[in-house]
């Protein structure tokens, strides 16, 4: 269910005040600007060259292919909403993403859940597979460092 647009609005000023967008005038600018075209009906619109014209002020002659500046941005700013709703928007109702391939943001309604042994918000979030990885090296880093351990105390 996608939220109305005054609870996008009020959600995005959410994030904008948090501590780890505050001081990003770059990735605030960014992420307000793909918010308020897609609530005007102008998803459609986002594209590389537009924002790095509208957002990150390239003139005329910018070329994508040359300047990756939106790109990179981008992937700077999912990460920066990934880490707000892992921390200080961990409980909010209405969630706002950039996925992955597209400039779009995406508006969902948290569903609540009405027991009290409800998964942890967080867990509700789509960031995909992509999120698992940083767990998945890190066990299998402490799995191999525990390997080395045995290894060398074994004299093998």
């Amino acid at each position: 269910m996608e939220p109305l647009s005054e609870h996008i609005r009020g959600q995005l000023d959410r994030i904008l005040g948090s501590p780890g967008f505050v001081t990003s005038d770059r990735l605030s600018r960014f992420l307000r600007y793909v918010v308020e075209r897609s609530l005007a009906g102008e998803a459609d619109q986002l594209k590389e060259y537009v924002i790095g014209r509208e957002v990150f002020d390239r003139d005329e002659e910018y070329d994508p292919r040359l300047d990756s500046i939106v790109r990179v941005e981008a992937g700077r700013l999912r990460s920066k909403i990934d880490e707000y709703y892992y921390g200080p928007g961990r409980g909010d109702d209405v969630i706002i993403q950039l996925r992955r391939g597209s400039y779009a943001p995406v508006f969902e309604q948290r569903q609540r859940a009405s027991t009290t042994d409800s998964p942890d918000p967080a867990d509700q979030i789509a960031t995909g597979a992509g999120s698992r990885w940083p767990l998945g090296l890190g066990v299998l880093a402490a799995m191999l460092v525990v390997a080395a351990v045995v290894l060398w105390r074994t004299g093998i």
